[in-house]
């Protein structure tokens, strides 16, 4: 079965964005920095919601969908939720809803 990948909203495009620069001022890897948006991309596509309307049931599913259906690594697990606990820890507690683009 394949999984239907459905296009980031504009909001989660800029809050990815916003991560990627909190993530350039903390001087993390170009790797690591590639890494944790490529995750967060795949849970903003998963979530078919807006990132910061998600809850911690949706990220939850989302863990269980890596383990289940995609079948990730170990490794590749951590890193997807290192990916989400910095998003949600650090760069969406100091955005506002009216920092964001309406689509």
């Amino acid at each position: 079965m394949t999984a239907i990948v459905t296009p980031v909203d504009k909001p989660s495009a800029e809050l990815i964005q916003r991560m990627v620069g909190d993530m350039k001022i903390r001087h993390m890897s170009p790797a690591t920095i590639k890494c944790y948006s490529r995750h967060l991309t795949k849970f903003a596509q998963f979530l078919a919601k807006p990132l910061n309307e998600a809850t911690t049931e949706d990220i939850r599913l989302f863990q269980l969908h890596l383990i289940e259906s995609r079948k990730l690594a170990w490794s590749s697990f951590n890193q997807a939720v290192c990916s989400l606990r910095f998003f949600y820890r650090i760069t969406l507690p100091h955005v506002s809803d009216r920092n964001l683009s309406k689509t």
